[in-house]
């Protein structure tokens, strides 16, 4: 029996399989007649050889009989005479399904042959018992292998499909595995040296350290470079993925963010350690100077520098629009706000520690805000 297919809502594990057919029929058989001899037999009612689905019938054939406009006469049959001119063809019920005990609910069968039903699964549906030559059958396709068609890096030979590689695609199995291919990696602008460092087009380098010390860590690198303007090449960026305790229960592991200048890899400037965020190298929050008024707080603004001596008014962002946690630092950088006022005004009738409109009257006064998701407060 062929290695069946199977589809959503076909369980094999409830099938009942027979011996396979070589033909299903794709319509009703000429017209004939049924008699229960045999478990079932059809006779053709005028003489003349047997075609189904478009193939000439053999004595001895299997077909599964799907069609007939009496449903109870359907089944698997044997062709016990082809006919002829002179002779009507004669099918019979078969050995495995001319009995009511042997035509299950779970009954199904593969047919290999036909113009329109090669290849297919058939499966009896929509009864539970069956009382053979009582009980209407009805077949069902379960499964096609036609139908089955391989897509893009695919390719499909009977009943297997498989990838497709391209003979540059720099991929290839290895006992039944996809790997990279060390061999088509150049073609591809990789390279790997012995240090397990993978290189693409000489401008980003990918490095998995396996085993370490305490002292330099295991873990994974990027490397970003760039072409200076002799033509040399200069990293200017790396990130490290990496752990100081090498044992296989460390806790430590931290995402680090490195500028490399003149060859050298400086200190982290940016570390993320479990959930705490160290600076290495300072922070560069940037700053907007306000010398118009009144001025709207932007989406990119965080520190607010007041460089001009005149009444300044700075409009906050709606809360639903800034999100909880958005910070604002005001700074009166003139050292004249005593006399010219600055004043933070909330959206609306959103407020600020409980106002709508805070004043900032002391020379070189500054206040930080943050979003609380409903409203602003000063820390």
């Amino acid at each position: 029996m062929p290695d069946p297919l199977f589809v959503a809502g076909f369980n094999p594990g409830e099938s009942d399989w027979k011996l396979s057919v070589r033909l299903v029929t794709a319509s009703a058989l000429a017209s004939n007649t049924f008699a229960t001899t045999d478990g079932g037999t059809l006779t053709a009612s005028a003489n003349g050889t047997l075609s189904v689905d478009g193939v000439a019938v053999v004595a001895s054939d299997r077909i599964l009989v799907k069609d007939e406009p009496t449903t109870l006469r359907n089944g698997i049959y044997v062709a016990s005479d082809i006919g002829s001119g002179s002779t009507p063809w004669i099918l019979v019920r078969a050995d495995d399904a001319n009995e009511s005990s042997e035509v299950t609910s779970g009954l199904t069968v593969f047919a290999s042959e036909g113009s329109a039903n090669a290849d297919t699964v058939w499966g009896l549906t929509g009864v539970s018992t069956v009382v053979l030559n009582t009980t209407a059958l009805t077949f069902t396709q379960q499964a096609h292998v036609a139908d089955i068609v391989a897509g893009d890096g695919l390719s499909k030979a009977g009943t297997t499909l498989a990838v497709d590689l391209s003979t540059q695609a720099g991929l290839e199995f290895s006992l039944g595995k996809l790997q990279l291919n060390a061999d088509a990696m150049p073609a591809l602008g990789l390279t790997l040296d012995s240090a397990n460092v993978a290189t693409v087009e000489n401008l980003l380098d990918l490095k998995r350290e396996t085993s370490g010390t305490a002292a330099n860590g295991i873990g994974s690198s990027v490397t970003f470079t760039t072409e200076d303007s002799g033509g040399g090449t200069d990293i200017v960026a790396a990130i490290e993925v990496s752990s100081t305790d090498v044992s296989p229960s460390s806790e430590d592991a931290a995402v680090s963010f490195r500028a490399i200048a003149g060859g050298t890899l400086q200190p982290a400037s940016l570390v993320v350690y479990g959930t705490v965020v160290a600076l290495g190298a300072g922070l560069n929050i940037g700053r907007t100077a306000v010398t118009s008024s009144p001025y709207t707080v932007l989406g990119t603004d965080y520190y607010l520098g007041v460089s001009t001596a005149a009444a300044r008014t700075i409009n906050l962002p709606a809360v639903s629009v800034a999100s909880a946690g958005r910070t604002i630092l005001i700074k009166d950088e003139t050292g004249q706000c005593a006399a010219n006022n600055i004043t933070v005004d909330g959206n609306a009738s959103e407020t600020i520690d409980g106002s709508t409109t805070v004043t900032m009257a002391v020379n070189y006064m500054s206040v930080t805000l943050v979003c609380t998701g409903s409203a602003w407060a000063i820390i």
